[in-house]
């Protein structure tokens, strides 16, 4: 990977990593309280009305978190258009998805909790738009320290407000309402940032906003497909089974979310860069998506094991198994999909970045249609049979990630592979075998689940090390970016700036 291209992609994936530990913990706090507090019924509505307004979220952006950031980082100059452009766009999207999901709410019956729910976070949508909207323009520019700030911020006032209401005895509503605020502190900072890439504000115009949704369709249509597939689980089993049942696959799914925090950084980092070496040099851009997929391919392994093996401990330490036991099986399920997740992160970044949108709104389309029909296959059976419904929206996600790998394969051009070096995911493969085999091990003897954890990552890394899938290269880029002086000066220019 070539000097500049490091540069970018390692401070910026610094700083998101600095800004993703504290999300890491505000999350794990969070799984921790919410479903004990809520518990599984309440907590079933809580995630039913976060999967609604996702899809909401999604639908307002339309695709402008693609588009903008490939637009800002092929021509600076465009960046107060696009940005008023689309923060036009939202508001006026906004009101006709609220409009339409309340419609929605009505017809499918749900009961005014969920109702109130969907309509706070559906507030929320509102300013999670507007500073979307600004950090893919500071994602453009590769200067990802700004909106870090915002996201911090907003996760710290969430964790440290949602626990103590949580244990004052607040319920949904009270949570979803401290969750809104959040978005809107959030916004507030990203506001604040702002004159840094945009100097000043043009007047709304019509003709940029039609131009700019004609481009964005297909990433939105990608986008909105994407989230189909990923959230209607949540829908279609609260259709078909109980508030129970979507608690219990809820849990599950918060732990999947969560270790998707290191291939969105990396696809964050990474999509603008390809977006910038496709109209300037495609060999650098083969190289660059090469050396991604290796690493993230090399860190999928050991989270895949890892959340397979102690699925079991993390629901009874976060949330206990008496009432989440059936979130085990579910969670394991997940746990497998992490290695196809991951790869079609990257995958689908260098699709979206070559300007192959339209193929890959497609393959979406597709993999809704799949998603669909699985579910209502898997569903009822899992829930007639094994009393989990959940369990068969999880197969039904899996099979989903890898049809959607299987496409994005046949997609990207030979040439994307050419000199390929297979042999590293085979010694990551084989590095993880190892692993596995020192945990089961461990475990037979009765060892503590977390030495067990930190002893086969460390056998992990051993292998990877001696059969030199880290490059002498990989060292030094990693020796040279990766530093705790870079995250110092990182921490010391965002206190400045607060």
């Amino acid at each position: 990977m070539e000097r500049g291209i490091g540069e970018s992609i390692a401070r910026n994936t610094t700083i998101m990593l600095a800004a993703q530990v504290v999300t890491w913990v505000s999350s794990f706090i969070l799984l921790i309280f919410l479903p004990r507090y809520l518990g599984s019924e309440d907590f079933g509505r809580f995630y039913l009305a976060m999967s609604v307004g996702m899809i909401i979220g999604i639908v307002i952006d339309f695709g402008g978190n693609f588009l903008i950031p490939k637009e800002v980082s092929r021509s600076k100059a465009t960046t107060p258009r696009i940005l008023v452009s689309f923060i036009g766009v939202r508001v006026l999207l906004w009101i006709c998805c609220m409009v339409a999901v309340l419609l929605f709410s009505y017809a499918v019956g749900y009961s005014w909790t969920v109702t109130m729910l969907i309509v706070i976070f559906g507030i929320s949508n509102l300013w999670e738009g507007g500073s979307k909207a600004i950090r893919s323009c500071f994602q453009g520019y590769e200067q990802m320290e700004y909106p870090s700030v915002g996201v911090v911020a907003e996760k710290v006032f969430v964790s440290v407000i949602a626990v103590s209401a949580l244990l004052i005895g607040a319920g949904s509503i009270e949570i979803a309402v401290i969750f809104t605020v959040g978005t809107f502190i959030n916004l507030l900072i990203c506001i604040k940032f702002l004159p840094r890439i945009v100097k000043h504000i043009p007047n709304f115009r019509l003709n940029m906003s039609y131009r700019l949704l004609k481009s964005s369709l297909p990433y939105f249509m990608w986008s909105i497909f994407a989230v189909i597939y990923f959230r209607i689980d949540a829908v279609m089993l609260s259709t078909m089974t109980t508030d129970e049942v979507v608690g219990w696959y809820g849990g599950a799914y918060r732990f999947f979310d969560i270790v998707m925090f290191l291939p969105a950084i990396l696809t964050t980092v990474i999509f603008p860069v390809f977006s910038r070496l496709w109209e300037g040099s495609e060999d650098r851009l083969h190289n660059t998506f090469q050396q991604s997929i290796k690493y993230i391919f090399m860190a999928a392994i050991p989270v895949c094991i890892l959340f397979f093996i102690f699925s079991e401990h993390l629901v009874s330490l976060f949330y206990g198994l008496e009432e989440y036991g059936p979130s085990v099986l579910v969670l394991q399920i997940f746990s497998i999909g992490i290695i196809f997740v991951y790869i079609d992160f990257i995958m689908g970044s260098a699709i979206l970045a070559t300007d192959r949108q339209r193929s890959w709104a497609v393959v979406g389309f597709v993999a809704v249609l799949i998603n669909i029909g699985l579910n209502f296959m898997f569903i009822p059976y899992t829930q007639a049979h094994m009393g989990n419904g959940g369990i068969g929206a999880a197969i039904t996600t899996l099979i989903t990630e890898i049809f959607i790998m299987i496409c994005a394969f046949f997609m990207l051009p030979g040439r994307y592979f050419h000199q390929f070096n297979y042999a590293g995911p085979m010694k990551c493969i084989a590095s993880g075998a190892g692993m596995l085999v020192a945990i089961l091990l461990l475990q037979a003897a009765g060892v503590h689940p977390i030495f067990q954890a930190v002893t086969g990552g460390m056998i992990y890394l051993l292998f990877i090390v001696s059969w030199r899938v880290i490059s002498p290269d990989d060292w030094h880029f990693i020796n040279g970016y990766f530093t705790i002086k870079e995250l110092k000066s990182i921490i010391s220019l965002n206190r400045k700036e607060i």
